[in-house]
């Protein structure tokens, strides 16, 4: 049997062609309004910007490790889930590139 070789590339958009730290904070609040956990999250983007994880900021914010991590494992579950998706911006400029180059570039996103 013949199989088509296929040509595939792989992006990751998050932090690259799409802003997706919105979306990060609204999983957060979201995540922990759902425990039950009551804590401010301003800061929380900047915090992200420095290069520092969910568990980074939840433990800075004095949450116990195995709160954090219970928080960490509920926002995972969620931060892909299309109704969260809608919350990223496409960096600047590039939603121009996209327009000018659709005929030639055929994107999947994975959801369909």
């Amino acid at each position: 049997m013949y199989h088509k070789k296929q040509n595939w590339l792989a992006i990751d958009f998050d932090g690259t062609l799409l802003n997706s730290l919105h979306r990060h904070l609204v999983v957060l609040n979201f995540t922990l309004k759902i425990l039950g956990i009551a804590i401010q999250t301003n800061g929380f983007i900047a915090y992200k910007r420095e290069g520092y994880n969910n568990i980074d900021f939840l433990t800075q914010k004095g949450l116990p490790l195995l709160i954090a991590r219970q928080i960490q494992s509920k926002w995972v579950s969620n931060i892909e889930k299309t109704h969260f998706l809608k919350h990223d911006t496409l960096f600047l400029r590039f939603d121009h590139i996209l327009k000018n180059n659709y005929q030639q570039i055929q994107i999947d996103t994975g959801h369909s």
